[in-house]
């Protein structure tokens, strides 16, 4: 069962992951790169960032 932290982290990443999605097809066609490019650039950049916020929070308990 998620905890009501643990569903808002959920959120925050479905957010983000939800801003590349619109904006990739936006950066393509100006940077001249493969849509799929810059989603999985954008959603690791996402998904690193969260890995990132629980190593510190899991250091800092």
């Amino acid at each position: 069962m998620l905890t009501a932290k643990r569903q808002e982290e959920l959120y925050g990443i479905c957010t983000g992951l939800y801003e590349v999605s619109v904006i990739s097809p936006y950066l393509s066609r100006k940077l001249q790169v493969a849509n799929s490019a810059i989603t999985g650039i954008g959603a690791g950049t996402v998904l690193f960032g969260f890995a990132l916020s629980g190593l510190i929070r899991y250091m800092l308990a």
